[in-house]
């Protein structure tokens, strides 16, 4: 956004008016050429990982917002949207992503998994899980294992692809 300011822009809505200033001819011709190489959806997402914006009402930043608000292929999106930016920046995406990832998990598992370091938390997690369910899986036979699992597993947005490879995964998990 230059500085060379041709006017402003008044966005009312039931709150509050915000002034904003609007781009000069030069920074809006500068700003369509870059937004034309790649998607403004991406850009944004990247300037909330990196906190330069953040979402509408103080939203959490947090992985099931995330996917909300960007869709269930944003990962791939962003890799991609990644793989064209500076290393040293696509260094501190990549950073921000994984530190996104753990939003996943409530303080109470964040300090049960991650005695390992960050980067195990999702494998302790897993095995903690699987470890459960073999138990449970034990005590209550398979039928009423794998309807429990489907349950947890359609609150929890999970796929029937995910649901069945977890099922597969403990049926074959050692004691």
């Amino acid at each position: 956004v230059s500085t060379q300011s041709t006017g402003s822009l008044y966005f009312i809505d039931m709150f509050s008016v915000a002034r904003v200033a609007t781009v000069s001819i030069c920074g809006a011709a500068r700003f369509n050429a870059v937004a034309a190489a790649v998607p403004a959806k991406m850009q944004t997402l990247h300037k909330i990982l990196i906190g330069e914006v953040i979402f509408k009402n103080k939203a959490l930043v947090k992985e099931s917002n995330v996917e909300q608000v960007f869709g269930a292929e944003w990962k791939k999106e962003l890799e991609a949207y990644a793989s064209k930016l500076p290393a040293d920046q696509k260094k501190v995406l990549d950073r921000q992503v994984a530190r996104l990832s753990l939003t996943r998990y409530t303080t109470r598992e964040l300090a049960q998994f991650a005695t390992k370091g960050p980067e195990n938390v999702d494998a302790a997690a897993n095995a903690f899980m699987v470890a459960e369910a073999r138990k449970m899986l034990a005590a209550k036979g398979e039928a009423a294992f794998v309807e429990h699992v489907k349950a947890e597993a359609k609150l929890a947005n999970w796929t029937d692809a995910a649901v069945k490879k977890f099922v597969d995964e403990v049926k074959t998990a050692k004691k």
